[in-house]
């Protein structure tokens, strides 16, 4: 027996009906844009770092300003990476653990 074909797009009305009955979605969209923001924030620390190590390297100085730069960078994320957890703790479940067993 074959099984049934897929569907490859869902409506918005699905959406909004698995955000309205479900009682940890709001949780777990705020869950969802610290966790975007926290990529965010260490890729910026990244780019911060090389462009502090290319213009160390330019100006022939010590890399200890890049260093310095990598280190903010790397507080930054992980305040947003602490800020990002800290939702799940208020949600029924973990956060969403209803949805993702029933998936």
């Amino acid at each position: 027996m074959a099984a049934p074909p897929r569907p490859t797009e869902d409506s918005f009305d699905l959406y909004y009906g698995l955000y309205k009955y479900n009682p940890a979605a709001r949780t777990e969209l705020d869950r969802l844009e610290a966790s975007f923001a926290a990529i965010r924030a260490r890729l910026d620390a990244c780019e911060a770092a090389e462009t502090a190590d290319a213009a160390a390297a330019a100006a022939d100085k010590p890399a200890s300003t890049a260093a310095a730069a990598a280190d903010k960078a790397d507080a930054t994320a992980a305040a947003v990476d602490k800020a990002a957890a800290a939702p799940a703790a208020d949600a029924p479940n973990g956060g969403g653990a209803e949805l993702r067993a029933a998936v």
